[in-house]
């Protein structure tokens, strides 16, 4: 099993940026929910991943998936104060984005990738929390990932969205104190 310390470290979260938004937020860290992908060889790791991500989402008891974000550097000061906007035709990076949602990546390393694709070299990477009841399957990767990869049955679940799409994806606005800069 994957501990939130290994998670973190994987990341490129430190201790302190940790601390940050966990404090921001007035929760503790058995209420972040970590995907242990030392099983992904697996056959029935998507099966059980989505079982794990619907056991967790209480309404009543809310879990967090820590999710990563990357954009343009000259941007930090305005997502740090606003939030993360969703995508719209005047914010839009990606012809394939919906309007309405913001795009979160699963790793530190496709956010970035993402960002760098978007806005060149300077890259800023946030740490996003995330309820997992308010995650959504990005149908736009998953729909990529069919077309280009037919062979891997891919399926509109969150699990797959995250393994095969590499992320998910928020309908609206990210609100700052559930964000935190990483570089």
């Amino acid at each position: 099993m994957v501990s939130l310390q290994d998670f973190c470290m994987a990341n490129s979260i430190s201790k302190a940026k940790l601390d940050e938004l966990v404090n921001k937020n007035g929760i503790s860290y058995k209420d972040i929910f970590i995907i242990d992908e030392s099983r992904i060889n697996e056959k029935s790791f998507l099966s059980d991943v989505n079982k794990q991500i619907k056991a967790n989402q209480n309404i009543y008891l809310p879990k967090y998936m820590i999710f990563f974000h990357g954009t343009n550097l000259y941007l930090k000061d305005d997502i740090l104060r606003e939030g993360l906007l969703p995508t719209s035709n005047t914010r839009r990076r990606s012809y394939q984005s919906t309007n309405g949602y913001v795009y979160l990546a699963h790793k530190f390393e496709r956010a970035y990738m993402f960002g760098s694709l978007a806005n060149g070299p300077d890259v800023c990477v946030f740490a996003v929390l995330v309820k997992t009841t308010d995650m959504a399957i990005d149908m736009d990767q998953l729909r990529n990932m069919a077309c280009a990869h037919p062979e891997y049955c891919i399926k509109q679940t969150l699990a797959d969205s995250i393994y095969y799409g590499g992320g998910i994806r928020f309908k609206g606005k990210i609100e700052p104190y559930n964000i935190v800069a990483l570089n």
